[in-house]
Protein backbone atom coordinates (compact mmCIF):
# COMPACT_ATOMS: atom_id res chain seq x y z
CA UNK A 1 0.00 0.00 0.00
CA UNK A 2 1.51 3.35 -0.93
CA UNK A 3 1.11 6.54 1.13
CA UNK A 4 -1.79 7.84 -0.94
CA UNK A 5 -3.86 4.87 0.21
CA UNK A 6 -3.03 5.23 3.90
CA UNK A 7 -4.96 7.92 5.77
CA UNK A 8 -2.38 7.99 8.59
CA UNK A 9 0.72 8.35 6.42
CA UNK A 10 2.30 11.65 5.53
CA UNK A 11 3.28 14.83 7.31
CA UNK A 12 -0.12 16.24 8.30
CA UNK A 13 -0.18 14.76 11.80
CA UNK A 14 -1.35 18.04 13.36
CA UNK A 15 -4.51 18.11 11.24
CA UNK A 16 -5.20 14.47 12.07
CA UNK A 17 -4.80 15.15 15.79
CA UNK A 18 -7.12 18.15 15.48
CA UNK A 19 -9.72 15.95 13.78
CA UNK A 20 -9.52 13.42 16.63
CA UNK A 21 -10.13 16.25 19.11
CA UNK A 22 -13.04 17.62 17.06
CA UNK A 23 -14.77 14.22 16.89
CA UNK A 24 -14.29 13.66 20.61
CA UNK A 25 -15.57 17.15 21.44
CA UNK A 26 -18.64 16.70 19.23
CA UNK A 27 -19.50 13.45 21.03
CA UNK A 28 -18.83 14.82 24.49
CA UNK A 29 -20.50 18.20 23.97
CA UNK A 30 -23.64 16.78 22.39
CA UNK A 31 -24.18 14.57 25.45
CA UNK A 32 -23.55 17.47 27.84
CA UNK A 33 -25.58 20.14 26.01
CA UNK A 34 -22.58 22.22 24.96
CA UNK A 35 -21.67 23.97 21.71
CA UNK A 36 -18.29 24.18 19.98
CA UNK A 37 -17.03 27.20 18.08
CA UNK A 38 -13.90 28.26 16.21
CA UNK A 39 -12.48 31.69 17.02
CA UNK A 40 -10.82 33.52 14.13
CA UNK A 41 -9.63 37.09 14.29
CA UNK A 42 -7.12 39.22 12.38
CA UNK A 43 -4.59 38.68 15.15
CA UNK A 44 -4.95 34.88 15.45
CA UNK A 45 -7.21 31.90 15.98
CA UNK A 46 -8.29 29.39 18.59
CA UNK A 47 -9.22 25.91 17.40
CA UNK A 48 -12.11 25.21 19.79
CA UNK A 49 -14.20 27.36 22.11
CA UNK A 50 -16.57 25.25 24.21
CA UNK A 51 -19.72 26.98 25.47
CA UNK A 52 -22.77 26.13 27.52
CA UNK A 53 -25.46 28.68 26.83
CA UNK A 54 -23.82 32.11 26.80
CA UNK A 55 -20.87 31.02 28.98
CA UNK A 56 -17.51 30.03 27.53
CA UNK A 57 -16.26 27.07 29.55
CA UNK A 58 -13.00 26.18 27.81
CA UNK A 59 -10.65 27.30 25.04
CA UNK A 60 -8.60 24.59 23.32
CA UNK A 61 -5.68 24.64 20.91
CA UNK A 62 -4.33 21.49 19.25
CA UNK A 63 -0.77 21.03 18.04
CA UNK A 64 1.01 17.75 17.37
CA UNK A 65 4.35 19.06 18.63
CA UNK A 66 5.15 22.34 20.40
CA UNK A 67 8.90 21.81 20.76
CA UNK A 68 9.63 24.40 18.04
CA UNK A 69 9.53 27.89 19.56
CA UNK A 70 7.59 29.33 16.60
CA UNK A 71 4.84 26.69 16.97
CA UNK A 72 4.68 27.08 20.74
CA UNK A 73 4.32 30.87 20.45
CA UNK A 74 1.57 30.57 17.82
CA UNK A 75 -0.49 28.14 19.92
CA UNK A 76 -0.09 30.16 23.12
CA UNK A 77 -0.97 33.34 21.20
CA UNK A 78 -4.24 31.73 20.06
CA UNK A 79 -5.19 30.83 23.62
CA UNK A 80 -4.31 34.30 24.91
CA UNK A 81 -6.46 35.82 22.16
CA UNK A 82 -9.33 33.55 23.20
CA UNK A 83 -9.04 34.45 26.87
CA UNK A 84 -8.98 38.18 26.04
CA UNK A 85 -12.09 37.91 23.89
CA UNK A 86 -14.09 35.46 26.01
CA UNK A 87 -12.76 36.09 29.56
CA UNK A 88 -12.41 32.29 29.92
CA UNK A 89 -9.43 31.17 32.02
CA UNK A 90 -9.77 27.42 31.33
CA UNK A 91 -7.07 27.19 28.66
CA UNK A 92 -5.92 23.86 27.23
CA UNK A 93 -3.23 23.03 24.70
CA UNK A 94 -3.52 19.45 23.46
CA UNK A 95 -0.46 17.77 21.96
CA UNK A 96 0.63 14.31 20.92
CA UNK A 97 2.86 13.69 23.92
CA UNK A 98 3.83 16.82 25.87
CA UNK A 99 2.56 17.61 29.36
CA UNK A 100 3.27 20.77 31.37
CA UNK A 101 1.85 24.07 32.58
CA UNK A 102 2.68 27.29 30.79
CA UNK A 103 2.28 30.62 32.56
CA UNK A 104 2.02 33.53 30.12
CA UNK A 105 0.85 37.08 30.87
CA UNK A 106 -0.76 35.93 34.13
CA UNK A 107 -2.71 33.08 32.49
CA UNK A 108 -2.20 29.38 33.12
CA UNK A 109 -2.29 27.08 30.09
CA UNK A 110 -2.51 23.36 30.72
CA UNK A 111 -0.57 21.29 28.17
CA UNK A 112 -1.79 17.70 27.94
CA UNK A 113 -1.48 14.75 25.57
CA UNK A 114 -4.66 14.08 23.59
CA UNK A 115 -4.82 10.45 24.71
CA UNK A 116 -4.99 11.50 28.40
CA UNK A 117 -7.64 14.13 27.66
CA UNK A 118 -9.79 11.63 25.74
CA UNK A 119 -9.76 9.25 28.71
CA UNK A 120 -11.01 11.84 31.25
Amino acid sequence: MDQRENAFAGKNLGYRLETIVAVHLIRRCKMEGRDIYYLNDRSGECDFVVCKGNKVEQCIQVSYDISAEKTRKREVKGLLLATRQTKCENLLLLTDHESEEIWQDGHKIKVQPVYEWCLE
